[in-house]
């Protein structure tokens, strides 16, 4: 129990005798306060010139990693983080048929060649789903860790959320949202690396989500769907309208016969 609060209940020799007791097995519990230096002095002047010496030489128990080094690992863990999560997001939002669609008919071969190495990867969905929340669990625990070492108490707890959130959570997810396929195709050897790095652990999980939920299956549309789908691209000058026109025409006959 903390100092003050065993002396209330026993007298001030023994209080000082339990902490000096438990100081000795723990070594980061260290006689830092003037309340108890001064009743260490009063009562035995011989237990004080025994602990005098240590006493206050120090706050507590310091991390063995250098503070410089801890830096550098905030640094490195946020940018995982920031992988992580956006890749989540980024790879995660890519349909398994829109990638095979891009594939064989894209106008952009840059494109079809992101398509094409990102493809494989995704079309096991829920073993990359497991891979990358796992490694964003693990990067953000160690995050808090290292931030606690930094910044003690509440700064580390509002430090380590704020950086998280604005830089391991929001600003990634936005780019990689916008630009999943050029982020993806320049990402995933390193995501295949931590797919088999987390296979003993994901691939269980991943199986049991297949059983549970089914496989994957890629987006498709019905007829009336795909006449939408086709008056916005007119709208937005990727079809001239004669022939969105024609294209809804031929799905309407379909539909008729």
């Amino acid at each position: 129990m903390p100092y003050t609060s065993c002396r209330r209940h026993f007298p001030p020799s023994i209080a000082i005798v339990v902490a000096y007791l438990i100081s000795q097995q723990c070594s980061h519990l260290l006689f830092c306060s003037a309340e108890v230096i001064n009743d260490i002095n009063a009562t035995n002047p011989s237990l004080y010139s025994a602990t005098n010496d240590t006493a206050c030489t120090c706050d507590g128990e310091k991390s063995p990693i250098p503070e410089a080094v801890q830096w550098v690992l905030v640094v490195v863990l946020v940018l995982f983080s920031a992988m992580f999560s956006g890749l989540t997001l980024g790879l995660m939002s890519l349909d398994p048929s829109g990638l095979e669609i891009v594939m064989a008919n894209s106008d952009d071969p840059k494109l079809a060649r992101a398509a094409k190495a990102i493809y494989p990867v995704r079309l096991r969905g829920n073993l990359l789903l497991c891979t990358l929340l796992l490694g964003n669990v693990t990067v953000n625990s160690g995050l808090s860790i290292v931030s606690a070492n930094i910044f003690s108490g509440l700064i580390g707890l509002l430090v380590s959320t704020a950086v998280i959130t604005i830089f391991g959570e929001i600003i990634p997810q936005a780019i990689c949202c916008r630009y999943g396929l050029q982020i993806g195709e320049k990402t995933i050897p390193l995501v295949k690396v931590l797919v088999m790095l987390f296979y003993p652990i994901c691939k269980p999980m991943s199986w049991v989500l297949d059983k549970a939920l089914g496989h994957e299956i890629g987006t498709t549309y019905s007829s009336s769907e795909m006449t939408k789908l086709i008056e916005m691209h007119v709208q937005r000058g990727e079809f001239h309208s004669a022939a969105g026109a024609a294209m809804k025409g031929a799905l309407r006959y379909h539909s008729v016969t």
